[in-house]
């Protein structure tokens, strides 16, 4: 494309620059991670089973040209997602046993808005899954948040799309 992003994040409010780092981020954490698993339609090429900190750094070493934060916030993202793939059972019939479970969304409170940046809707609120269930996302209370619906079709269920993973 030829421009510079600061050319267009300096014309951007606090809310959309900061869903384009986000998405910039996740963009990097899916291209790193496609590079240990294999790419992200297919079986994993590695087993990711055995795929810890270190071992990611010994695979990328373009890790360590990164400043420190960003080095570490892509290592963690890294490793949670490994670790949520080597838990997840990919078999259809699983995925259709899900079931919801209502306690998320009644856990979301009366003061609750929308996370995604910029969004302060309250009232159209969904629990979503900060990382997809589809990828291997725990049901757990720390891997949801409110969206808005409309939010939350945006979103869907693609590693770009994240803009709170958990424990951020």
């Amino acid at each position: 494309m030829g421009i510079e992003i600061n050319e267009v994040t300096e014309n951007l409010d606090d809310a959309h620059r900061e869903l384009i780092e986000a998405i910039t981020v996740n963009s990097l954490v899916v291209q790193l991670y496609q590079k240990i698993r294999g790419p992200m339609n297919n079986p994993p090429v590695n087993d990711i089973s055995v795929i810890s900190p270190q071992v990611i750094m010994e695979k990328l070493p373009e890790l360590e040209n990164y400043s420190g934060s960003l080095r570490k916030l892509v290592l963690d993202r890294l490793a949670y997602w490994i670790r949520c793939e080597t838990r997840m059972n990919w078999s259809t019939e699983k995925m259709m046993k899900r079931n919801r479970r209502k306690d998320f969304r009644d856990h979301l409170g009366i003061d609750s808005v929308c996370e995604w940046p910029g969004c302060e809707e309250s009232s159209t609120l969904v629990s979503d899954h900060r990382f997809p269930f589809s990828m291997g996302g725990e049901d757990t209370f720390p891997n949801h948040g409110p969206l808005c619906r409309w939010h939350n079709l945006i979103k869907m269920n693609s590693p770009y799309m994240i803009i709170r993973w958990p424990g951020d």
